[in-house]
């Protein structure tokens, strides 16, 4: 698709909408591109009609920059409910397959999609909606081979792997660790696709992951790839491992409550912290961690006044259930917050991060 016609457009700060006398009498076009050349410093939306065109049409227009604009407003309607995330991520998979731009596959993987199926997709549609995208990035872009930038394609890998949520697709990362290299469902071997150092740590990450993988098999990875690396990335990948494995959340949440000041958490670095709770809060593990909710709400206050800035906060954002965003999800929050302010009203620190986490669930 080409743009065939160009009209400028000079609007107020207060005017909403406008008229274009110009285009009267005129055949309509194939679909409208709001702010061509992102000239324009407003919220724009997308016309209806023009979203069903590009749902089937938008990666054939030439000029990758309007390409990525469009993807751009389309996120910029998701976070205002302005389009439904079901109907944006369908439109990403099916316009994204042969993409090849740097800029636009960046900016779809790195933000666009991963917002979607955070936020924008129902909690049961969570584990197809990432097989979707493995599939996607896996059998369409890679084995496409359209991308000829070796930094595009690491991150591509990188998306791939991240967006690995399914038993049968963990079982393809453990051949992928063993072999050394990637095949797609076909079993092609994908020749241009580098599998770096730090791939291989989120191979292996991913893998601890998974419920139907023993954990023999799973010490087996992580002892080979500690003969590969002995960087720090070894600690990051063996705290994350820890907590992912689906059997041990019980044991990591005890330890990271414990108020024994002798647990290994007093050799903890800020970084370690993060990794664990990564691991641990996971949304396809839910229904092993949903069972400390409660117990979250009543530890986390003295979690706040007993640990660094810092560490507390990650405690906070990090370990905090936030799978559900319904009346009484927040509820809980909201009560937290008004014990707060009736008992701890100078703990400024706590209240401002618990009314983020209240105006996040509202958004």
């Amino acid at each position: 698709m080409k743009v065939t016609k160009v009209i400028d457009i000079v609007t107020k700060d207060d005017q909403e909408t406008f008229d274009i006398p110009e285009l009267e009498g005129e055949e309509a076009p194939f679909a409208y591109h709001i702010n061509y050349l992102n000239h324009g410093y407003a919220k724009f939306k997308i016309d209806a009609k023009s979203i069903k065109v590009y749902e089937e049409h938008l990666g054939k227009i030439d000029d990758s920059m309007s390409r990525k604009q469009i993807y751009n407003i389309f996120y910029d309607m998701l976070q205002d409910q302005e389009i439904a995330g079901a109907w944006l991520l369908q439109i990403c998979k099916s316009q994204l397959q042969n993409e090849t731009d740097a800029d636009v596959i960046a900016d779809s993987f790195r933000s666009t999609i991963p917002a979607v199926i955070k936020k924008h997709i129902p909690l049961e549609a969570y584990a197809e909606s990432h097989r979707g995208i493995f599939e996607l990035i896996l059998d369409g872009i890679l084995t496409n081979g359209g991308i000829d930038d070796n930094a595009t394609r690491h991150l591509v890998l990188t998306a791939l792997l991240s967006s690995c949520r399914n038993e049968d697709h963990f079982a393809m990362l453990v051949q992928w660790f063993k072999d050394g290299f990637i095949t797609n469902t076909s079993g092609k071997k994908l020749e241009d696709v580098e599998v770096s150092l730090k791939h291989k740590h989120a191979i292996v990450q991913r893998i601890w992951a998974a419920e139907k993988i023993p954990l023999e098999q799973k010490q087996e990875v992580l002892a080979e790839l500690t003969k590969m690396d002995k960087s720090d990335w070894l600690d990051d990948t063996n705290k994350l491992c820890e907590s992912s494995h689906p059997a041990n959340k019980e044991k990591m949440w005890k330890l990271y409550f414990s108020t024994d000041p002798d647990t290994e958490l007093k050799d903890w670095g800020l970084y370690s912290y993060h990794n664990s709770f990564r691991g641990w809060n996971q949304v396809q593990h839910r229904e092993y961690t949903a069972q400390f909710e409660d117990e979250f709400f009543e530890k986390i206050a003295d979690i706040i006044k007993t640990k660094g800035r810092s560490v507390a906060e990650a405690y906070y954002y990090l370990l905090q259930p936030t799978n559900k965003t319904d009346a009484a999800a927040i509820k809980r929050f909201q009560d937290l917050l008004d014990k707060t302010l009736k008992d701890d009203k100078d703990n400024t620190f706590f209240i401002n991060l618990l009314k983020d986490s209240i105006s996040g669930l509202e958004t």
